[in-house]
């Protein structure tokens, strides 16, 4: 289904209910300790929830290499990707649903004190026309997190005030959603302020 940081999506289904689910494999690159330990604060976190508007978590498997996730199956993709393929074809209407889906979820983990800290369109998947919030690699549950700002980041999608104090909290999801939008309603699409490197995103913000 599709692949990023962390490791590969695949497709598979429960045998006894034979429902439909998507398996994540996290690449391990040696460093099996470290990826379990990645893996399961992400699992932590997603057991947490229950809402339509995020994705569904069924379990984890470490008991061997490679190590999986088990979560809801979203058989329409990433918005991204729906932006990207048929964006001239979205209406209005599609796109406000998809923002209205998006910041139902974003509120429904805010009012269960935890932040995303990846909210981008590639990161909502769609499942029968419904906008579910995925990727919980980055999530912590707490109201404040602090962040290495030494290490990588999706700098497009950053709060200009984490640079100063290393702070994320609710607020910086709610920039994040700020930027998603323009990216729900950017005809055709683009990726956020593609026209700037990244050093020129942090100056300019």
């Amino acid at each position: 289904l599709g692949s990023g940081a962390y490791g590969t999506v695949y497709r598979g289904r429960l045998v006894k209910s034979n429902t439909k689910i998507a398996v994540k494999k996290l690449d391990t690159n040696g460093n099996d300790d470290e990826s379990l330990a990645e893996m399961m604060k992400e699992a932590r976190v997603m057991q947490l929830y229950d809402h339509p508007n995020i994705v569904k978590f069924y379990g984890y498997i470490v008991d061997d290499i490679p190590y999986l996730l088990v979560l809801e199956y979203c058989n329409g993709g990433s918005v991204e990707d729906r932006l990207v393929d048929k964006g001239s074809k979205l209406t209005i209407r599609n796109r406000i649903t998809y923002t209205y889906h998006a910041a139902c979820g974003i509120e429904y983990l805010h009012k269960k004190n935890c932040i995303h800290r990846d909210i981008a369109a590639r990161n909502c998947l769609i499942h029968k026309e419904i906008v579910k919030i995925a990727d919980f690699g980055m999530c912590r549950a707490t109201s404040i997190y602090k962040v290495d700002l030494n290490k990588p980041t999706n700098i497009r999608w950053l709060a200009p005030e984490v640079w100063e104090n290393g702070e994320t909290k609710a607020n910086t999801d709610i920039y994040a959603f700020g930027v998603m939008i323009w990216e729900f309603f950017e005809i055709p699409y683009d990726t956020p302020y593609s026209q700037w490197k990244g050093y020129e995103v942090k100056v300019r913000k």
